[in-house]
């Protein structure tokens, strides 16, 4: 069936529609209920496909120290796994989740890392570059912050500023009002 209302078109299978219009509000409410059985949605996997990704110098200043790695865009795929064989063999090599919801080992200490890029083929110097970086990236963003807390206050002055001059303005506008009415009732007295 194809009901038309006003800029909504609906198909519906097997379903009622009921529109009912309040005349002291002036709104249509639509209330569509449905026939349908309620089904019992779901979803199975059936294999895994585990990618290895290629090492490379990351671009992620939040170590705490040395350089930082990352993913490339290379990769290696291995032959699909049955997932019950996938999870078999995780839980035999100890691969469990910790109760704080982090793999346990995830966690690179800067040696790690620097061993990692190294059998990579990164240089030492590329290795120290990394790190110096990543020390400048973070030096800049603790700066940034810093100064942003210093730009709210700033932002208070200069609005207060903004403030205090037009308050001056008009005092200053209604003295300059009054001397005119002033002068006028002078000159108005010295005619007379």
């Amino acid at each position: 069936k194809h009901f038309c209302i006003p800029y909504l078109k609906m198909i519906l299978r097997e379903t009622s529609l009921e529109i009912m219009k309040d005349d002291n509000v002036r709104t249509t409410d639509l209330k569509i209920t449905t026939t349908e059985p309620s089904v019992k949605k779901s979803i199975s996997f059936s294999t895994v496909e585990i990618r290895e990704y290629n090492i490379v110098i990351g671009d992620n200043p939040s170590v705490s120290r040395g350089a930082p790695v990352g993913l490339g865009w290379k990769y290696v795929s291995s032959s699909p796994i049955n997932v019950d064989e996938y999870e078999f063999t995780r839980m035999s090599e100890g691969r469990l989740v910790t109760s704080c919801g982090a793999r346990a080992g995830l966690m690179l200490t800067h040696l790690r890392r620097r061993s990692l890029l190294r059998y990579a083929g990164f240089t030492e110097e590329e290795i120290k570059e990394a790190a110096a970086e990543a020390r400048r990236i973070k030096a800049q963003r603790r700066s940034t912050i810093k100064f942003q807390r210093l730009s709210r206050v700033q932002e208070g002055a200069e609005s207060l500023n903004r403030k205090l001059r037009r308050m001056y303005d008009a005092l200053l506008s209604r003295s300059n009002t009054l001397a005119l009415k002033q002068n006028s009732m002078i000159c108005l007295n010295a005619a007379a």
